[in-house]
C-alpha cells in the first residue's frame, strides 16, 4: 500500500510541530523568578495583638486588633 499525499502532508505537519516544540526551550526559555522574602516573623494568638519581628533591623511591632493601630514596641539588640 502506498501512502497518499494527504498522509504525507499530515506526517510532515506533525514532524514540523514536534521540531517547533523541541526548539521552543532554546528559543523562548522559561524564566525562573524567586522573590526575596522580607524576613518578617509573626506571632499570633487570639486576636488581641499580633506581634511582628524584623530580624534585619531588630524592630518589634504590635498590631492591636481592637483599634487597628500598629505601634513599634522597640528594638532587640544582641550583645
Amino acid at each position: 500500500m502506498k501512502p497518499d499525499l494527504y498522509t504525507k502532508a499530515v506526517l510532515a505537519v506533525i514532524a514540523m510541530m514536534l521540531v517547533v516544540i523541541a526548539c521552543n526551550l532554546y528559543v523562548n526559555p522559561k524564566t525562573v523568578v524567586q522573590a526575596q522574602g522580607t524576613g518578617l516573623q509573626f506571632a499570633a494568638g487570639p486576636c488581641v495583638y499580633y506581634y511582628t519581628f524584623d530580624p534585619r533591623s531588630g524592630t518589634v511591632s504590635r498590631y492591636d486588633c481592637g483599634t487597628g493601630k500598629l505601634s513599634i514596641d522597640g528594638k532587640v539588640t544582641l550583645h
